[in-house]
């Protein structure tokens, strides 16, 4: 017999089917030492599932190849084979369980170990710690595949154009709809694993409020604990403004629960889930614009689109409920109106200024940055910039309203603590020694450094000295919000954001310097290519270790999987919460080592050019 590459299609689902029924069949046993099978039933229904799994993974990737990639059926359908390798190894779980089943029984699960699947948003499953083990093993392989077809997608794009690059045709609506399924497809896995925690719960307990009562009172909310449709154990803790006492405000600022709102009024926390995803998805077509703006070809803007998809912190935190992703979305919109000019850009700019203090305080800086650009913008006239101060100051007015009608001005009523409430308070003055912690935790803190989770942003910095040389205007706007965002973030006590893979803090900064990788990889020597690539690798695989089990962006569960193993990485120093002397000289050394191996790397021409 003729072998066909549906036949991989039908050992795939044969795969998933074997891991299927015994995860089946031992849920079903209550998660015995030992696993247990189900019966004929079992067999039937878990062999329909992994069918129905490799057959929508192959059909996808079968439409995509022909439909966007122009390939050959035959092509198209060993392509969608070969990415799909990864099921076969979902059934060696299944070998590995009496290990899991000894090892988990130690675990504390109090937030892991629930299920919340998209088709229940009113409610979650409780798992035993073996069970919800066994369910992880699904995790890097059911995601490795997502990003192998993203990846390898692209790469035969660019093969298909390569040497007429004038006739490639990249459409700003298929980039944007490829990352939107990018996202929503790891979503439904990251979404059914782990609940929301940390502010999460918050801005969705703002959207139940909205929709059931109309307002952003808490209290009724707090006493019917409407949070437990999506927040699976224990009491919620209130995270409250202290400027009012006859209502319980939340001390973060709702604009974020009301564009999720209709998301959430669909399909509850996942419909949510996929307005955040909405977002990604449009902040990585961003990324693109900007490259052929800055004067990029396709081929490379379409890496920094690629780069943006797969890699932090777009990979990361496509799913998480913050308000990163509208703030940088509004940087976006604002710089794009900058470049634009005229007066529809001037109009954006405005929207933009007076949109980011809505979206929290801290943005509030970055909104100057914005307003010191608006007398700038080209061939905007004073009718042009009149309108924008009207839109301002209406802005600024509504503002004002509303934070003093419902956080009042007093110290500590603020939502994000812009005012000392504290004897320490929580900003630190540029000489203190914590202010040295978070300089340099931001950039090679174990868990939150923007270098040490995302290593390839380091070409950002010839990158942008080459724009510098061909765009002075934008890279001077880059610069500038970079370092509004990092100094702020120096000063202030919380660098971190509270996740644990990439501080959430600079993502709105780190958006504009993924366009200048792929500018600064044409600046490295070509023997050592390899290890540029190897700092671009580190991102995806982070980004994909996050989706495969996105309980690791959380430092909570994260720090009980380094006290079950008994080690915790140490590759870079870990600067939270009290670092010793050491540590200090430990990140400092890894500073200076990757910039004196940056310089080492680039071409001679570059760097000549670089130190002029």
């Amino acid at each position: 017999m003729r072998f066909r590459f549906s036949h991989l299609t039908i050992l795939y689902g044969l795969a998933a089917a074997v891991y299927a029924s015994g995860f089946y069949g031992t849920w079903a046993a209550g998660f015995p030492r030992h696993l247990a099978w189900p019966g004929a039933a079992g067999w039937l229904l878990a062999f329909g599932l992994g069918m129905s799994v490799c057959g929508i993974s192959q059909a996808l990737t079968f439409w995509a190849g022909t439909r966007w990639l122009g390939l050959a059926p035959e092509r198209a359908g060993r392509l969608a084979a070969w990415l799909d390798l990864p099921f076969l190894l979902l059934p060696a779980g299944l070998l590995a369980y009496p290990w899991l089943a000894a090892w988990g029984s130690g675990l504390q699960m109090d937030v892991l170990g629930n299920l919340f699947p998209f088709w229940r948003p009113a409610g979650h499953y409780r798992m035993a710690p073996a069970g919800y083990l066994l369910l992880l093993w699904a995790g890097p392989w059911l995601t490795l595949t997502v990003f192998l077809k993203m990846i390898f997608g692209v790469r035969l794009f660019l093969r298909k154009y390569e040497g007429a690059e004038d006739r490639m045709n990249v459409r700003l609506p298929v980039l944007f709809g490829a990352a939107a399924v990018f996202f929503v497809l790891l979503s439904c896995w990251t979404t059914l694993v782990y609940p929301p925690t940390g502010d999460e719960p918050h801005y969705l307990l703002m959207s139940q409020s909205l929709l059931s009562e109309g307002d952003i009172d808490l209290n009724d909310n707090y006493t019917r604990a409407d949070y437990r449709a999506y927040y699976p154990t224990g009491t919620l803790d209130r995270h409250l403004s202290t400027g009012r006492t006859d209502q319980a405000i939340s001390n973060h600022f709702p604009l974020l629960s009301i564009l999720i709102l209709p998301g959430f009024m669909l399909l509850g926390r996942f419909g949510a889930v996929l307005v955040v995803c909405l977002m990604a998805a449009a902040a990585a077509t961003g990324v693109y614009v900007f490259s052929r703006g800055w004067g990029s070809d396709k081929p490379t803007a379409l890496w920094s689109w690629l780069l943006a998809v797969v890699s932090v912190p777009l990979a990361v935190y496509f799913d998480l409920i913050y308000p990163e992703l509208p703030a940088a979305l509004m940087l976006i919109l604002g710089l794009w109106g900058w470049h634009r000019g005229g007066s529809r850009g001037t109009l954006l700019l405005a929207l933009a200024i007076a949109v980011l203090p809505w979206i929290y305080p801290k943005y509030i800086p970055l909104a100057v940055l914005l307003t010191l650009l608006l007398p700038t913008t080209p061939r905007a006239t004073i009718a042009d910039l009149a309108a924008a101060v009207a839109l301002l100051g209406l802005s600024g007015w509504g503002y004002y309203v509303f934070f003093h009608s419902y956080y009042g001005f007093t110290p500590g009523a603020n939502p994000y603590r812009l005012w000392v409430d504290s004897p320490e308070g929580v900003w630190a003055f540029p000489w203190s020694l914590r202010s040295l912690r978070n300089a340099l935790g931001l950039l090679v803190d174990r868990d939150f450094g923007v270098l040490a989770t995302a290593p390839a942003l380091l070409l950002a910095v010839p990158g942008w000295l080459r724009l510098r040389r061909t765009n002075l205007r934008s890279a001077v706007v880059v610069a500038a919000v970079f370092l509004v965002q990092y100094l702020l973030f120096i000063v202030f006590d919380d660098y971190t954001g509270s996740a644990a893979v990439f501080s959430r803090q600079m993502i709105v900064a780190v958006i504009l310097c993924l366009p200048l990788v792929p500018l600064g990889w044409k600046a490295v020597r070509p023997g050592w290519k390899w290890l540029a690539g190897l700092w671009v690798g580190a991102g995806i695989g982070l980004a994909w270790i996050s989706a495969a089990w996105p309980m690791l962006r959380y430092a909570a569960p994260k720090s009980m999987l380094w006290q079950k193993l008994g080690f915790a990485p140490l590759l870079f120093p870990s600067l939270m919460p009290a670092p010793s002397a050491a540590d200090y000289l430990w990140a400092a050394a890894w500073l200076l080592a990757m910039a004196g191996l940056l310089l080492f790397m680039l071409k001679p021409a570059a760097a000549a050019a670089d130190n002029k």
